[in-house]
């Protein structure tokens, strides 16, 4: 927890705050902002996605008690911002309705995604393209208010790009390649070494016995061979970037998005793989788009407080 010193004293006036929350699949940030974009508190609580926590929508909403009850004497809460990881999930109507009976003030909610993007935006840019890809992947597109997502749909059903979909891939392929042409090849290999595996049934564990997390933890193979300067691996990243560029490039048209927009990227997998960058700005160029990469505010949970300033709010 972090509180600083801009509390109010008897009957000064109180200053007005926003409480912005990240609820994603891991953890979810809860931090209290004035107008300045000063943060007086904040606190990280457990997972606040509905994909991964069936309590999630309660377990927000009591955390959210202990914060607003702790700065509510001190500070005016002008509005409450949620990005949540799969908020598809939830009955939106209701939960605002019930986040504003509880809380008596302003309520926005929305995706992590879109979260993630305006703390790219800040107030400088007014459009662009946030590109999301760590255990999962999601992308979103905003232009002249107009909001598109692909990905985004787990991994039954659209994931690419994300740090499971490559190890899942990979393994899909190594076993297409095994039947068809009964050998590994050298990557395939080390990364059979790597897991310490001695038969392909022995992926089955991974990914039946496993949560999602487990699998997309070894995407960090990969990103450790082509650092060493595996060609096998640079390619495997390249293509997985180019799969996120194919959904970028899908989003960008369904916004009529400008050839030259601002584009970021958040997640732990694409913020360490290179080569994945590489892949995705690669097909954007390709597509006739001119991305001007921007790095924002590196924590999305600010992504709240921007969109608070654009609705009014502080």
């Amino acid at each position: 927890k972090e509180v600083t010193d801009m509390k109010t004293n008897g009957n000064e006036q109180k200053i007005d705050v926003i409480i912005s929350v990240d609820a994603g699949g891991t953890s979810t940030r809860y931090s209290v902002m004035d107008q300045n974009r000063n943060v007086v508190y904040t606190v990280d609580g457990g997972s606040g996605s509905p994909a991964v926590n069936a309590n999630a929508e309660s377990d927000i909403i009591n955390m959210l008690e202990e914060v607003y009850d702790k700065v509510i004497d001190e500070f005016n809460v002008k509005a409450i911002v949620i990005g949540m990881s799969g908020f598809a999930l939830v009955d939106h109507d209701s939960y605002v309705a019930q986040l504003k009976d509880k809380f008596n003030t302003e309520i926005e909610f929305i995706s992590d995604a879109y979260l993630a993007l305006l703390s790219i935006l800040q107030d400088k840019y007014e459009n662009g393209l946030v590109v999301v890809s760590g255990t999962g992947a999601v992308i979103n597109a905003l232009n002249k208010g107009k909001l598109f997502r692909t990905n985004g749909w787990g991994q039954l059903l659209t994931e690419r790009g994300s740090a499971y979909t490559t190890v899942r891939d990979f393994v899909r392929q190594m076993i297409h390649n095994n039947e068809q042409k009964g050998y590994f090849s050298p990557l395939e290999q080390k990364f059979m070494k790597h897991l310490n595996y001695n038969k392909l049934e022995d992926f089955k564990k991974l990914f039946y016995f496993n949560p999602k997390y487990v699998a997309a933890s070894h995407a960090r193979f990969f990103i450790e061979e082509a650092d060493k300067g595996d060609e096998e691996a640079i390619a495997w990243l390249r293509y997985n970037g180019q799969l996120l560029g194919q959904d970028a490039v899908s989003a960008l048209k369904r916004v009529s998005m400008d050839s030259e927009f601002a584009a970021g990227f958040r997640g732990g997998f694409i913020s360490n793989a290179p080569y994945v960058v590489e892949g995705l700005v690669d097909t954007l160029k390709k597509s006739g788009y001119t991305p001007i990469i921007v790095k924002g505010d590196s924590d999305p949970v600010f992504g709240g407080y921007y969109l608070a300033k654009r609705k009014q709010y502080i």
